[in-house]
C-alpha cells in the first residue's frame, strides 16, 4: 500500500521536521485529502494571532479542500492562555488532557491535531510530559480518534519522538532538497511499499506522489463517489471499479453531490436523469480548485461538442451521453488512473476466438469476471455453421458453437446488451445470411450474481 492508505490506518501519526517546513500543511491535507475531512480539534500553545497569520499563508497555497475546511465548523481551534507555562507548574499535567478532553467532546471531533506538541513540556518535565501521553493515547483509542503531533527539534524541550516510541504507528519526517519539498516515512506498523514521496503545489491544489511513479499506478486506491438516479450504471460501475483499485461510496441526493465535492473524493460519476445539463456543477470544482474528477452523464443520447467543450472548460473532466460506450467510459479512466486498470493484456485469454468445447468457453467467462472485463452474454440457436460465424465477428469477442443442438454461446466485449441484442446480432444475421434465435442476454454483472457455468 502508498502512505495514503497508511495514514488511513494509523492512529497516531507524528510530522516531524524543522519549523516552517510545512508540518501543519501536511497534517491538513492528509486530513482533507486522505480522511475527507473529519471534524477536528485543533490545539496549539502558539498565540491565536500569530496562528492566523500562518493559517492565511496556508490559504494563500489555494488547496481547495484545505481552504475550506479552514473556514468550515468541521474545524475548531483551541490555543493555550498566555500563562500556560506557570500555570502546568502549579497543576497536574492531566489538567491539560482534560481541556483537550472536553474540546473534543464539544466539538464531536473525530481528530486531533496537537500542533507545536514539542513547546507542551520542556526537557526536565519529561516525566509529566510521559505521564501525560500515556492518559492522552487510553483516551484516543478508547473514543477511536485520529492523532496528529506535529514536532519540531528543540534541545529545551521534551524529545517527542523518544517519548511515543511505544505508540507511535507512522511517523513522517518533511525535508526540503534541491527545493523540493520531500517526505520520508521513516516509521511504520503497516507495509508500505514507497517511502519517498514529492509534497508539492499542482494546479488542482497541493499533490502526494511517491518517487517511483510506477508504485502510484500499480498500488494507489482512488476513492470514487456515485450519484446516479440509473440502477444499470450504478451497478455497472460497480462491477468495472475493482475493490483492490478503488474505494467507492454512494449518495442519492444533490446534497450528497455536493458534499462528495468538498470532501474530496477523487472521481464522481453525477448521472440525474430529471435534471437539465448545469454547468453549476462543473463550476464548483473549479472556483473551489477542489480535486475533483467530475464524471457528468447528460439525461440525453447525445452530446455536442461545444457542451462537452464548456464542461471540461468549466471545471468538469468529461460529459458523456447516457448512451456512453463502455470504452469511451474505460479510456477516460485510463487516463486519470493509468493504462494498468482494465488492461486485457494482462489476462490469460486465449488467442482463438471461437471454440466447440464449453469448460474452455466457461474458463474465458471466468478470467473476464474475475478482471471486471464488461462483456454482454448471448445464448442462442444457429441454423447453420458456426465457423462461419466467426469469420465476420470481431477478433476481441468470442463464441461457443455446439454442432450437435445448434446452440451457439457469444461474448462481446465492451457491449452493453441493448447493443449486442439490437446491433450486434442483426449485423452478424445480415452478413452470414442466417438467423440467430435469441434466448438469454444477460450483462457481465448479471453473472457474477447468477453463473452460467
Amino acid at each position: 500500500m502508498l502512505l495514503d492508505a497508511g495514514i488511513e490506518k494509523g492512529q497516531i501519526i507524528l510530522i516531524y521536521g524543522e519549523p516552517r517546513i510545512g508540518k501543519l500543511v501536511f497534517s491538513l491535507f492528509a486530513i482533507t485529502h486522505y480522511l475527507h475531512s473529519p471534524r477536528t480539534a485543533f490545539f496549539s500553545p502558539i498565540m491565536p494571532d500569530l496562528m492566523e497569520k500562518r493559517f492565511q499563508g496556508i490559504r494563500e497555497i489555494k488547496d481547495g479542500l484545505i481552504n475550506n475546511f479552514l473556514n468550515s465548523p468541521q474545524f475548531a481551534k483551541f490555543f493555550f492562555k498566555e500563562e500556560y507555562p506557570s500555570l502546568k507548574k502549579q497543576y497536574s499535567p492531566l489538567y491539560l488532557l482534560d481541556d483537550i478532553k472536553k474540546g473534543v467532546e464539544t466539538t464531536g471531533a473525530k481528530a486531533i491535531i496537537l500542533h507545536r506538541f514539542e513547546y507542551f513540556f520542556e526537557i526536565q518535565e519529561f516525566d509529566d510530559a510521559e505521564k501525560f501521553f500515556q492518559e492522552l493515547i487510553r483516551y484516543v483509542q478508547l473514543k477511536n480518534l485520529k492523532l496528529f503531533l506535529t514536532f519540531s527539534p528543540n534541545d529545551r524541550f521534551v524529545n517527542v519522538p523518544e517519548l511515543i516510541d511505544n505508540s507511535l504507528e507512522l511517523r513522517i519526517d518533511i525535508e526540503v532538497i534541491e527545493d523540493k519539498r520531500i517526505t520520508n516515512v521513516k516509521y511504520t506498523v503497516h507495509p508500505i511499499a514507497e517511502k519517498i514521496y514529492f509534497f508539492k503545489r499542482t494546479e488542482r491544489g497541493l499533490e502526494l506522489t511517491p518517487r517511483n511513479k510506477e508504485i502510484l499506478e500499480e498500488q494507489k486506491r482512488y476513492s470514487v463517489s456515485i450519484h446516479s438516479s440509473d440502477r444499470w450504471l450504478e451497478k455497472s460501475l460497480k462491477y468495472i471499479l475493482h475493490p483492490d483499485k478503488f474505494q467507492i461510496y454512494e449518495g442519492n441526493k444533490i446534497t450528497d453531490f455536493i458534499h462528495a465535492l468538498f470532501k474530496g473524493y477523487e472521481i464522481i460519476f453525477f448521472y440525474d436523469e430529471s435534471r437539465e445539463f448545469d454547468l453549476d456543477y462543473c463550476r464548483i470544482v473549479k472556483e473551489n480548485n477542489l480535486p475533483s474528477r467530475i464524471i457528468y452523464i447528460l439525461n440525453k443520447d447525445f452530446v455536442r461538442s461545444g457542451d462537452r467543450i464548456n464542461a471540461v472548460d468549466e471545471g468538469c473532466y468529461e460529459l458523456f451521453p447516457r448512451t456512453f460506450g463502455i470504452e469511451d467510459l474505460v479510456l477516460t479512466l485510463k487516463r486519470i488512473v493509468g493504462d494498468e486498470f482494465y488492461n486485457l493484456r494482462n489476462l490469460k485469454l486465449p488467442h482463438q476466438n471461437f471454440t466447440t468445447e464449453w469448460e474452455q468457453f466457461c474458463s474465458i467467462l471466468k478470467v473476464l469476471l474475475e478482471g471486471r472485463i464488461f462483456f454482454s452474454y448471448i445464448k442462442g440457436t444457429l441454423n447453420g455453421d458456426g465457423e462461419q460465424v466467426v469469420g465476420v465477428m470481431r477478433r476481441s469477442d468470442y463464441l461457443h458453437w455446439n454442432k450437435k443442438d445448434k446452440k451457439v454461446h457469444f461474448i462481446f466485449l465492451n457491449v452493453r446488451e441493448t447493443i449486442a441484442r439490437n446491433v450486434v446480432i442483426p449485423n452478424l444475421e445480415k452478413r452470414i445470411n442466417m438467423d440467430i434465435k435469441i434466448e438469454k442476454v444477460v450483462e457481465a454483472p448479471e453473472i457474477i450474481k447468477n453463473p452460467i457455468c
